[in-house]
């Protein structure tokens, strides 16, 4: 380690000498110590030793401050300061701000994937699956679900004790903006545990029970689900039983004008109020 004036003094040849060797000294070691030579130049080098692993500082242009050019840690040199994105960097100065600075903007993208179409970086949802809030089904003449996202792909209805104070079958309506209430291509078949069956079919919405014998003491469990089948035409299939041992499959299709953006779960009647259970939906990409 050395550090010299940069000059050599006009003396004696061993002084000279001495004051030559100085300089040199300073030159190969970079002007080293732990604290920043007296007399320094635009764009000299020193390395500060005053922390471990040292820094390699350099005199900018106009001689009026150092720049750490990086840490001379033993294990791999560290690039100090920061490197703009458009030079190949980040432009940043720790990892998280780094990531943030050379992915699309974070903001309002939570639980998303980031995927590309070949040519650009998205953030998407793979195969995600989100689960809404479930609702009580225990008044009302409806459960309403909106503000279903764009691009969602599969709708699945979930029941867990639904039941009604009325005989009335239940129904699903969707709709783009607002619910649809005719057009459905839809039917039900029923069976029981006496072997008897019966169909029925429906245009107002997605039958999801072909009449349910126990009317309304029945408890319905199902798994109702709407599939998009290419544009805004949308596919019913679901499966029902009740309490009263009785089974119930649907299936239909309806095509909206737009892109679906919500669900309806009523009664074919439209004044039966529901009086027990719960209802939630699941929607996938």
């Amino acid at each position: 380690m050395a550090q010299s004036d940069q000059s050599v003094q006009n003396a004696t040849f061993p002084s000279v000498r001495a004051d030559i060797n100085d300089n040199l000294a300073a030159l190969f070691s970079q002007s080293s110590g732990n604290s920043a030579p007296s007399v320094t130049v635009a764009f000299q080098p020193w390395v500060d030793t005053s922390s471990s692993p040292p820094v390699y500082k350099m005199r900018n242009g106009s001689n009026s401050a150092w720049i750490t050019v990086g840490v001379l840690d033993p294990a791999g040199f560290q690039v100090g300061g920061i490197t703009p994105i458009a030079n190949g960097g980040t432009g940043a100065i720790t990892a998280a701000l780094a990531l943030a600075a050379l992915l699309p903007s974070q903001g309002g993208n939570a639980g998303k994937a980031l995927v590309t179409s070949g040519s650009a970086a998205t953030w998407g949802t793979i195969n995600g699956i989100t689960r809404s809030t479930a609702v009580a089904s225990t008044s009302g003449t409806s459960i309403d679900f909106v503000s279903i996202p764009a691009g969602v792909m599969r709708v699945t209805v979930i029941f867990k004790s639904v039941s009604t104070n009325g005989a009335s079958d239940i129904q699903l309506q969707i709709g783009s903006g607002s619910f649809v209430t005719s057009g459905y291509e839809s039917g039900a078949i029923k069976t029981n545990n006496s072997g008897g069956f019966s169909t029925l079919g429906h245009t107002a919405g997605f039958l999801t029970e072909s009449t349910v014998t126990s009317g309304a003491t029945a408890l319905r469990n199902a798994t109702l689900t709407l599939t998009n089948i290419s544009g805004n035409t949308w596919v019913h299939t679901g499966t029902m039983v009740t309490a009263g041992a009785e089974s119930h499959l649907s299936a239909g299709s309806l095509a909206l004008s737009g892109t679906l953006d919500r669900v309806r779960i009523t009664t074919v009647n439209g004044t039966d109020t529901f009086d027990a259970g719960s209802i939630n939906i699941l929607y996938e990409s």
